[in-house]
């Protein structure tokens, strides 16, 4: 049985994500096509093509191992990622980050915003400009105040709910609905935040 790790809906795009098993092997072959140098074995799970409103194309995203970030980025990143572009044949790191300041005016005060991603070139790899305008940030809320205020359908998981907004400038370019039914490696967004909270 395919283990997803992870679900979410952005407007009519969706992504689904896998752990390295199973349908992963089919989205490996399908990436490397394009980037011959992916190795399965670098990376720990691998989502659908989905569509990148501000990049303009499909993107395929493979999460990195824990200790990945203090090899490849030497920061203090909590979690690293490798993301494919499809169409332009180009790739960057995403790094994510412990949101520490206050809450910004675009999000409802009720919400704690938890994560904030940086989009990174890696040394002799195309990479696509367009990445270094925007910022992904990662918050929870309740789901009936988060979707009045952006204007969201009502999407929920049985188990957990979470978003993450993509903002350009002082634009949000979309709003993203991560729904889990169940409790997987990645569902527990409130334990990790409050553990790295702890240890900073």
């Amino acid at each position: 049985m395919t283990e997803t790790i992870e679900f979410y809906i952005s407007g009519t795009n969706s992504r689904t994500t896998y752990a390295n098993e199973n349908r992963s092997t089919e989205l490996y072959k399908q990436l490397q096509t394009i980037f011959p140098w992916v190795k399965k074995e670098n990376y720990v799970s691998i989502s659908t093509p989905n569509y990148h409103e501000v990049l303009d194309e499909n993107v395929i995203t493979c999460q990195l191992p824990s200790q990945a970030a203090s090899v490849l980025i030497a920061d203090d990143a909590v979690l690293l990622a490798r993301k494919f572009c499809m169409s332009s044949k180009k790739s960057y790191l995403r790094a994510y980050y412990l949101y520490k300041g206050d809450t910004p005016d675009w999000l409802p005060s009720s919400c704690t915003l938890m994560c904030y991603s940086k989009n990174i070139a890696e040394y002799g790899r195309p990479f696509p400009a367009q990445a270094l305008t925007f910022t992904d940030y990662y918050f929870s809320g309740d789901p009936a105040t988060v979707e009045e205020h952006f204007d969201l359908p009502e999407r929920r998981g049985a188990h957990a709910t979470f978003y993450g907004v993509t903002r350009e400038g002082n634009t949000t370019r979309r709003v993203k609905q991560y729904c889990y039914d169940e409790e997987t490696a990645s569902s527990e967004w409130v334990a990790l935040y409050n553990f790295l909270n702890e240890g900073s």
